[in-house]
């Protein structure tokens, strides 16, 4: 089935495992990054997992938020131009960049506060 759009689990949370494990698979072979890249942008997937990111970050649980930072992490890796053109709309960005702070490399209290940083920057066109 290699023609086949690769499809993701429902962005929920019970199914952060096997999103990530399902992104990892498809970005080992160009056309299916390709086809991903066009899945994500299409279904307003990564809108989905931004919507995750504010329960998650209500309910105060760090495990699943340093598992979607791993999985947009896995969404950057992909390198396409159509995704980083919509991950930098006005409507998500800050949202994103917060979730890149829950990046399970860093102790929890030494992350970083990038939304703070992007905040004091003046932006041109």
């Amino acid at each position: 089935m290699l023609n086949d759009i690769p499809r993701l689990p429902e962005p929920e949370p019970g199914n952060l495992v096997e999103i990530r494990q399902a992104l990892m698979r498809s970005r080992q072979y160009i056309y299916r990054r390709e086809q991903l890249a066009g899945y994500l942008v299409s279904e307003d997937y990564i809108k989905k997992l931004v919507q995750m990111y504010e329960i998650f970050t209500d309910l105060e649980d760090t495990d699943s938020l340093e598992m979607l930072c791993d999985i947009l992490q896995n969404i950057v890796i992909l390198n396409d131009a159509s995704i980083i053109e919509y991950m930098i709309r006005d409507d998500i960005i800050f949202d994103l960049v917060g979730i890149l702070e829950y990046d399970p490399r860093f102790q929890p209290n030494s992350r970083p506060n990038y939304r703070d940083t992007l905040k004091s920057i003046k932006f041109k066109q």
